[in-house]
């Protein structure tokens, strides 16, 4: 087993389901983190060591674009992804609820 990435809980639940689903098994542990705080470690077979990484790459660019989504109404930055059954996208604000739908 390989350690690939040490982050909170939220993140760690986040990565977890995205390995899921591309059928990379992970294991989680709690850790202590030097500052003292608690963190969740993922570990991957070495063997899907490399698969993993890539995935851990997307999700965290995924996130990075999430936070710089500011909604055109409240001017937050929370405008979230929502699944949507077209082949449009749909974007919802979390504070103000706004919704759009961006072509793809």
């Amino acid at each position: 087993m390989k350690s690939l990435a040490t982050v909170d809980l939220d993140a760690a639940r986040g990565l977890a389901a995205q390995l899921k689903r591309a059928g990379i098994a992970c294991e989680t542990r709690s850790v202590t983190e030097e500052s003292g705080g608690l963190a969740t470690e993922l570990v991957v077979e070495e063997s899907r060591y490399d698969a993993a990484c890539n995935i851990v790459d997307a999700w965290l660019e995924d996130q990075s674009i999430k936070a710089r989504l500011i909604c055109p109404k409240c001017h937050l930055p929370g405008l979230e992804r929502m699944p949507h059954d077209s082949v449009e996208v749909l974007f919802k604000c979390k504070d103000c609820g706004w919704e759009v739908l961006a072509q793809t």
